[in-house]
This record gives structure tokens, sequence and C-alpha cells, in this order.
């Protein structure tokens, strides 16, 4: 396994949920996890040697997987744009015990650890959680993003006062 230029930290693995695998081959190769803030980060697998898979942990956001899954962005920009601009190196034994962390500025990933430049979301190959939450950030963006239509005449009850002979209006 390569070198890395960077921090060693103690990462607790509890504090990761693994909510789904988008990409799988012999096991997991992509996945999505929240932590204990409920917030979003991708891991994707590396490298290995005899005792150790190597997997990059890094936040993402909901906007960066909306523009993933859109197509607007490929893997390595979800990598490079994370918002907190360094990523975990995390080294997993082959009990899936989380041994060692390295915390690497984004600029200090090594390109042999970044996906091709042109690898993208695609419309196969991925597991059906990929498929899934796409559909979910597409319904959130979209309803969030929705426009209700404006009346075409306004309503007589903004504009007059009520016809009922009980009502007085304040001094």
């Amino acid at each position: 396994m390569l070198q890395l230029k960077g921090i060693k930290l103690l990462i607790s693995q509890e504090k990761y949920k693994v909510l789904g695998d988008l990409l799988s081959y012999e096991g997991p190769f992509f996945s999505h996890l929240a932590d204990e803030n409920n917030e979003d980060f991708l891991m994707m697998w590396c490298d290995k040697d005899e005792k150790h898979n190597r997997w990059i942990l890094y936040r993402t956001n909901f906007e960066l997987l909306h523009d993933y899954f859109n197509g607007k962005t490929s893997d390595v920009n979800l990598i490079r744009n994370n918002p907190d601009g360094f990523v975990y190196f995390i080294d997993i034994d082959k009990n899936i015990i989380w041994e060692t962390a390295t915390l690497v500025p984004v600029s200090d990933v090594p390109a042999d650890y970044l996906p091709e430049k042109n690898a993208h979301f695609g419309t196969d190959g991925f597991d059906s959680y990929a498929y899934h939450l796409k559909d979910y950030l597409n319904l959130y963006f979209n309803r969030r993003n929705k426009l209700y239509p404006s009346l075409s005449q306004p309503t007589p009850a903004t504009l007059h006062e009520p016809n009922n002979p009980g009502y007085k209006r304040k001094k």
C-alpha cells in the first residue's frame, strides 16, 4: 500500500453506520454511510495488502450526491469537492476492524487512489440502493424547488369585506 502524507488518528468505527452499497464487486466497493450526527459520507475501496483493505472515507452532502446521480459531477470530483477538503484513509483488517485512520488533505491524496477522471454514475452496474437513493434525492430536490402557480384572480375574501351584516370593522 502507498505511504500516505497525513495525520494518524483514532476513529471510531461505531460512529458510522452503512446505509447501503452503491457499487459492489465480490463485496462492497463504494458505500453510503451516515455518522452519529446524521451527516452523509461515502466510502470507497482503494487498496489492499496481506493484512488490510484500505478505504477512502469522506463527507458529502445532498447537493453533491444529487449532482453525482444526475451526471453533473464525477467520482473524482465527489472527493475533490467534499465539504471538508480532506479525506480519511481507513485500513480495515480481515475481521472488519478499523485499525488505522489517516487524515489527508484532498490535495495530497495519491493519484493512484483516485477514481478515473471519467468514472461517473451510470445507468447500469450499480446496486439497487444507488438507484433508490437517486430517486429519493430527485424527489427531495424537485419538491424543494417546486413553484406553486399564482392564482389567476385574487380571491374575493382578500379584496372585500365580508357580506355578513354582523361584521363590524375594528376602529
